[in-house]
């Protein structure tokens, strides 16, 4: 019980995240939107959009101001065009080589 309760919980606040994150969105330039939106639904761009999030919430600025930045720009744009060009199969591909390199890292420390 303890267990499932813990997992709730964790659902619950990334579901308040994930609002947040929208509601955050809306700030953003018509240009950042339509390169997002799209993608939102595939794992690797919510935790994109998470990590963007969470440096916002760091360097306490909006969320604009990080999604803004022409380097993330890029990556969001390489992102798509992955996305775009190879469907499910290729969100599936980047969050398997996200979740390579982050273990990676994690076992480098």
């Amino acid at each position: 019980k303890n267990v499932w309760l813990k997992q709730y919980g964790q659902i619950e606040v990334m579901n308040q995240v994930r609002e947040d994150i929208a509601e955050s969105l809306e700030e953003c330039s018509m240009e950042i939107r339509r390169l997002v939106t799209p993608m939102m639904k595939h794992k690797i761009c919510e935790i994109a959009m998470w990590n963007c999030f969470r440096e916002a919430k760091e360097r306490d600025v909006p969320l604009r101001i990080v999604m803004e930045d022409p380097e993330k720009i890029q990556q969001f744009r390489g992102m798509r065009q992955t996305i775009d060009s190879g469907g499910e199969a290729a969100a599936v591909a980047l969050m398997a080589e996200f979740s390579a390199r982050a273990g990676y890292v994690m076992n480098d420390r």
